[in-house]
């Protein structure tokens, strides 16, 4: 089940107004897991099948079904999840940071 565009605009906003630093993005990973298991059905053996990378980090192998082709396809997706060390600049954001010195500012 795809995740609704709200549902989308509330995570990104959620990662937005709680960052953390490199190697200690323990909610985020968190927050990751709880919606590919409950809001996208993914199972938590899947999820949760490779040990985490760099500490935080997640790989997770989803198989769906596509027209039968010669060859097996793939799409490999990277995201950051740390913040940047530094203060919020959008302070009237309804979303903003809620850490000091924190923040997500990459594509503002």
């Amino acid at each position: 089940m795809p995740l609704s565009w709200a549902t989308l605009v509330a995570l990104r906003r959620d990662f937005h107004a709680h960052p953390e630093p490199g190697f200690s993005e323990t909610r985020t990973r968190a927050t990751i897991i709880t919606y590919l298991t409950t809001v996208s059905k993914i199972p938590y053996s899947t999820v949760t099948k490779h040990p985490p990378l760099a500490t935080t980090g997640l790989i997770v192998d989803v198989h769906g079904t596509a027209p039968a082709t010669p060859t097996p396809r793939g799409i490999m997706l990277r995201a950051d999840m740390d913040a940047l060390t530094m203060t919020e600049a959008n302070i009237d954001l309804p979303y903003k940071s809620t850490t000091p010195g924190l923040a997500h500012m990459c594509g503002e």
